[in-house]
C-alpha cells in the first residue's frame, strides 16, 4: 500500500457513531458505483465513437456516476433488514429527474476543497441528493429543493450575479451549460448501453450483499476495472469513516483530507484522480441523504 494512505484520521469525537452506520453502508455502495459507472461509460462512449478527454466528456462521466450510483444505492438498501423497500428504480427515470434540474443555477448544499478542475463536484452531489429525494421520501425528513429548469427564456444566463447566488453559489455550475457537455449528454447519458449497464451495476451491488448488508470490502475487490491504487483508496477511506465518523461534519472533514492528499499526490494518475473525486463527492452527499432518512 502506498505510504500516502498510512494516515492518522483528524481527530474527532471519542465515542463510537451509530445513526450514520447504516448510511455509510449504502452511501458506500453508491459511491463505488458512480466509480465503476465511470469506467462503464468510457466503455459505451468507444462503442458509439464518443472521445472521452475533454472537460464536456469529464463532467458526462461524472454524472453517469451519479445516476449509476444512485441505483445502486437503492440496491444497497432495499436489501437492508426493515428496510422501506423502494419500487423498483430504472435508468429512465433516473435521468429523467436530473434532465428535470436547472443545473446551472443549484445551489450547492455540501462545498468540498476540491481542486478547480473538478468543483463541478459540489454541484453534482447536491444535484445527485435531488434525484435521490424524487425516488424515495422519508418520513420527518427536510431536504430542501433545488431549482428545478425553466422556460429558457425565463432563465437567468449560467453563473447569474452575486446579489442573486451569494457569491461562489455557481462557483463550477458552468461546466453543465458548455456546447461540448450537452452533446455529449445526449449521446452517453441517453444511450442503450448504459441504460443496460445500469441495471447489470444495481444487480452486482444486490449480490454483494450478505445478510442485509452491503458488502463493500467484497465488491471493491471483486472490481476488476479498479486499479490497485483505487482499490486502496476506497477501502480505506470507508474504514476511516465506518471507525471515526459520528456525524456529517466528520465525514466531511475526512473528505477533504483525502482530497488534498490524493490532489498532491504523484503516485496516483489523473484518471485514478478523477475515480476517486467522483467516488467522495457522491458519498458525503450519499451519506448525508441516507443517515437521515435511515435513523
Amino acid at each position: 500500500m502506498i505510504q500516502l494512505f498510512c494516515l492518522q484520521p483528524p481527530a474527532l469525537k471519542s465515542s463510537w457513531w451509530r445513526k450514520f452506520k447504516n448510511g455509510v453502508i449504502v452511501a458506500s455502495a453508491d459511491a463505488v458505483g458512480a466509480a465503476t459507472a465511470v469506467v462503464i461509460t468510457k466503455e459505451a462512449a468507444a462503442i458509439i465513437g464518443v472521445a472521452t478527454g475533454g472537460t464536456g466528456a469529464v463532467v458526462v462521466l461524472s454524472v453517469a456516476g451519479v445516476l449509476c450510483g444512485a441505483g445502486a444505492s437503492f440496491a444497497a438498501h432495499d436489501a437492508l433488514p426493515d428496510s422501506q423497500v423502494t419500487e423498483p428504480v430504472t435508468m429512465e427515470a433516473i435521468y429523467t429527474h436530473f434532465d428535470n434540474l436547472d443545473k446551472p443555477k443549484t445551489d450547492v448544499k455540501i462545498v468540498l476543497n476540491f481542486p478547480d478542475r473538478y468543483k463541478f463536484l459540489n454541484s453534482l452531489g447536491t444535484m445527485h441528493n435531488e434525484i435521490m429525494k424524487k425516488e424515495i421520501t422519508f418520513p420527518n425528513v427536510d431536504l430542501p429543493p433545488v431549482a428545478l429548469r425553466s422556460d429558457p427564456e425565463e432563465s437567468d444566463p449560467p453563473g447569474g450575479n452575486d446579489d442573486e447566488c451569494g457569491g461562489d453559489t455557481y462557483s463550477g455550475n458552468e461546466a453543465f451549460a458548455t456546447v461540448e457537455y450537452m452533446e455529449y449528454e445526449r449521446l452517453l447519458l441517453q444511450s442503450e448501453t448504459l441504460a443496460n449497464d445500469f441495471v447489470a451495476l444495481k444487480n452486482f451491488v444486490s449480490q454483494s450483499c450478505e445478510n442485509g448488508i452491503f458488502n463493500r470490502q467484497q465488491f471493491i475487490e471483486r472490481m476488476d476495472n479498479f486499479t490497485v491504487n483505487e482499490k486502496d483508496v476506497f477501502q480505506l477511506y470507508y474504514d476511516v469513516l465506518m471507525e471515526t465518523a459520528e456525524n456529517i461534519d466528520d465525514v466531511i472533514s475526512i473528505a477533504n483530507r483525502y482530497i488534498d492528499v490524493i490532489e498532491n499526490s504523484t503516485d496516483i494518475s489523473e484518471p485514478e484522480k478523477e475515480k476517486i473525486f467522483i467516488n467522495i463527492a457522491i458519498s458525503v452527499n450519499s451519506i448525508d441523504f441516507w443517515s437521515k432518512g435511515l435513523n
